[in-house]
């Protein structure tokens, strides 16, 4: 028809999957069931993937990630001040990956150990807890920055490592990295930075002026100030961290190796 605009030949990944969900929605509502309260089940689910379709694979793949959701570990209570002020002190990071567990398991305390250059201060079932390594030995190596790695995760406290066997040969695998040790110091630095100065001026100017009381909300815009910096520089320590987290577990999910140390680097001698 005149004016209309031609038919597209093919859809995005975006309206593939709007068309996935509504085409969802008109079934339930053609079948009668669609109250909260209703269910699908796995062979249900297995049944309408295979006509649009998506392999089984990775759809029991999808259901595994979907139900691991409910063992991933809960970070500490975070409350406080600081948490509320600053932002979060745990950055979590989490991936269901195909594999056995005891050679995942052993993998990432192995690379935990030599490439992020940690050391694990206890272990409890399927959940190890870790923090930096210290010692002259770690010091130089995170100095010289041995294979090329940056050794971002040292920067966190600690670090809880979890695996979760799931069906299917997979492992939920979930990282929690704790920064609150980098909270405190950015933002507790960042206020009394900011706001002491400020403080002084906004006093000194008051007296100079006849109004010494204008050093309070001096102090008050410094604080904010402060806190703004402590922001900053904790969102991007985070990032830092859950980018490292990230890599590792992609690696861990492509099967390649999770040490950054390549062969002929000067560095490699020192980390024998």
């Amino acid at each position: 028809m005149e004016g209309m605009p031609p038919a597209k030949e093919g859809f995005s990944r975006e309206e593939f999957d709007r068309i996935i969900r509504r085409a969802s929605e008109l079934q339930f509502e053609d079948s009668g069931s669609s109250g909260p309260g209703d269910v699908v089940g796995e062979e249900e689910l297995l049944r309408i993937g295979k006509e649009v379709g998506i392999e089984p694979r990775h759809l029991r793949r999808a259901l595994g990630e979907v139900r691991a959701e409910a063992l991933r570990p809960v970070p500490s209570k975070d409350e406080g001040v600081l948490a509320r002020v600053v932002g979060p002190g745990f950055v979590q990071v989490s991936r269901v990956v195909p594999g056995p567990f005891g050679a995942l398991e052993k993998r990432l305390e192995d690379h935990f150990a030599e490439g992020e250059s940690l050391r694990r201060l206890r272990k409890r079932g399927d959940r190890s807890l870790w923090e930096p390594a210290g010692g002259v030995r770690a010091v130089v190596r995170r100095a010289l920055r041995v294979g090329g790695s940056s050794y971002d995760l040292v920067r966190a406290k600690s670090l809880e490592l979890s695996l979760v066997p799931l069906p299917e040969g997979q492992v939920l695998v979930t990282m929690t990295a704790d920064v609150r040790s980098v909270r405190s110091g950015a933002g507790v630095g960042g206020m009394i930075g900011m706001g002491i100065p400020a403080a002084a001026v906004g006093t000194g100017l008051g007296f100079g002026f006849g109004f010494p009381l204008i050093g309070i909300p001096a102090a008050l815009v410094g604080l904010a100030a402060g806190a703004a910096i402590g922001r900053a520089h904790l969102a991007g320590e985070s990032a830092r961290i859950r980018i490292a987290m990230e890599g590792i577990l992609d690696r861990l999910e492509a099967g390649e190796p999770l040490a950054t140390l390549r062969p002929g680097d000067w560095r490699a001698r020192f980390a024998r």
